[in-house]
Formats: C-alpha cells, structure tokens, sequence
C-alpha cells in the first residue's frame, strides 16, 4: 500500500508537515512511542495522536497527544484541541 505522507515528503522535503496517528487499543506509552518513530520517519515538525477506540469519533469530546519532541495531552472539546494544533502551527511557521 502507497503511504501518502512518505511520497510528499519525498516530493517536498522542505514542507512542514504534522501528521495524525490514530491508533486502537494500545497504551499510552505505544501510542506515543508510534507517534515519534512517525514523527521521526517522515520527518514531521508535529504528530497529533489518539486512541480512536478510547472515544473522539462522532463525539464532541477527545483526549489527544501533541508531538513535537516534547508530549503535550490535550483533552476535552474538539475546539479547544483545534485551538491548540493551530496555536502550535503557527508556532512551527513563525518560528522554524
């Protein structure tokens, strides 16, 4: 199967790029220990990451990690985690 975010990172490898991973049922250290080696792989300034079986699909709640190098959860409305991608986007693109 083609992976999308390796053939635009190969097409465009100065463009920033953040990543989502959602996962099922694994603990919170896999499901962050995933989220790096993505991060890493395809050289991401960011991953968002979930257990999708914990919740969040079709829910106006979620509980999410954002990764940056460093681990920040993030829970409760879906604005307000919206509100903390976009706050660390603008970060990466005033910033890096």
């Amino acid at each position: 199967a083609r992976k999308l975010i390796k053939e635009v990172r190969l097409k465009y490898p100065e463009l920033k790029i953040i990543g989502f991973k959602a996962e099922t049922g694994v603990s919170e250290e896999e499901l962050k220990k995933r989220a790096l080696e993505s991060m890493n792989s395809y050289d991401l300034c960011m991953v968002v990451a979930n257990d999708v079986s914990l919740g969040g699909m079709g829910t106006e709640e979620n509980n999410v990690y954002l990764i940056d190098g460093s681990v920040k959860p993030v829970s409760g409305r879906k604005r307000h985690i919206a509100t903390e991608i976009v706050d660390k986007v603008e970060g990466f693109l005033r910033y890096k």
